[in-house]
Parts: C-alpha cells; sequence; structure tokens
C-alpha cells in the first residue's frame, strides 16, 4: 500500500510535471518493504527529493538534480542479496556522486555467488569526467573468484585516459599462471570501440599467446 499524488502536463520533451509516493508499506518475497520518493519532471531537468526505499536490509537513497549541471547522491546497501532472489548471494555496497561533469562512484561486493559462479571480494572504483576535459579512470578488482568451476588468481581490470581515447589493461589467471590484456578503447557517439593490441603470458604453464593482429 502507498499514498500517490501527482501533478502536471505531458510527457514529451517540454513536459512539466511532480509525483510524490508516500508511505509506502507492505511485503515483497517476504520482505517488509517502505519508502518514499519526489520526483519533479521539468523541461531539461529531473529532480529527485528524498528518495528512500527500503526492501528487508536493503536501503536505497537518492537525493539531487540531473540538468546542464547536475548534482546527485545515492546510495545502495544490501546485506544479504539472497532475499530479493533465492540463487544470489552475498552483500553489496555502492555509492554514487555526480557534481557537474564529474562523477565519482564506489561498489564493494563480498561473498558474491550466482549459480556456479562465485567472488570472494569484488570492489570497483571510478572518477569519469563526462565532459572529456580530464582523463576518467575506472579500476575493477576481484579476488576468490570462480567462473564455470574454474577458479581464478586475482583479477583486475584499468581503464585511464580521456573518454574518447583511453588505455585498458585486463590481467587474470589461475595459480602462477596469467594472462594480460592491454588496448585502446573509445567512447564516441554512445558506441564503444575496443582494439586488444597485446597479450602476454605469464607462469610455468601459461601458453605463449600472442596476437597476430589487433
Amino acid at each position: 500500500s502507498f499514498g500517490f499524488a501527482a501533478s502536471g502536463a505531458g510527457l514529451g520533451a517540454s513536459a512539466s510535471w511532480a509525483a510524490a509516493i508516500h508511505s509506502l508499506a507492505g511485503q515483497f518475497r517476504g520482505q517488509r518493504v517502505a519508502g518514499q520518493a519526489l520526483v519533479r519532471r521539468q523541461p531539461q531537468r529531473w529532480e529527485f527529493e528524498r528518495v528512500a526505499l527500503s526492501l528487508g536490509p536493503a536501503q536505497l537513497h537518492l537525493e539531487g538534480h540531473w540538468d546542464s549541471h547536475p548534482l546527485l547522491e545515492g546510495t545502495l546497501v544490501a546485506h544479504d542479496l539472497s532475499r530479493f532472489l533465492p540463487e544470489l548471494a552475498g552483500q553489496v555496497e555502492a555509492s554514487l556522486r555526480l557534481r557537474d561533469a564529474t562523477a565519482d562512484a564506489t561498489l564493494t561486493g563480498r561473498d558474491l555467488a550466482w549459480q556456479e559462479h562465485r567472488a570472494a571480494v569484488l570492489s570497483a572504483d571510478a572518477r569519469i569526467h563526462l565532459d572529456d576535459r580530464e582523463y576518467s579512470w575506472l579500476r575493477l578488482r576481484s579476488a576468490g573468484l570462480q567462473v564455470a568451476g574454474q577458479a581464478l588468481a586475482a583479477t583486475r581490470l584499468s581503464l585511464d585516459g580521456l573518454l574518447r581515447e583511453h588505455q585498458l589493461e585486463f590481467r587474470s589467471g589461475v595459480g602462477e599462471d596469467a594472462v594480460e590484456l592491454r588496448g585502446r578503447g573509445a567512447w564516441v557517439d554512445a558506441r564503444y570501440v575496443l582494439d586488444l593490441n597485446e597479450i602476454a603470458a605469464t607462469g610455468p604453464r601459461a601458453p605463449p599467446y600472442h596476437l597476430e593482429a589487433p
């Protein structure tokens, strides 16, 4: 059950409206649900106020506005993913802060599982400059990773540079053997292109991989 109020006109690009949900309460998949949210829509602008939703032990918060000079802050905390879907396991904490053209994001997951896939630790940190005037970076790391029954050593992915041209490095392995991929990526006109130009293998059992061409 919930209370709902809305007013405004139109649904297109020039629409202006507001909608509020309050006193949200009830059950979903056996979990207690509660929350509230206020969303306003104006031409070229979205506003989010007092967006606070909880599902069992999980909580989502969002506050701010999205326009030509956005300011958004959001957090997500879920201590038991199995309460959403039985085939999931683990806990996740994530945060996002967007100010003007700079986005800072973090994500930490522990004891994650989906079907036969596992990750003891999965973390990501990123600072993205959406206007592409400064260098952006992203770091993705994992440990205790099992994919399709194969145990992998510490895995990492890094991207550094401008959105339109940046370096990419990916490294993963099994035991003492590891493979590292290097390349260049580009995000232009809502399209991502990745060229891998180097592969390197290390370890006593690693095959001598090489790329004949990018």
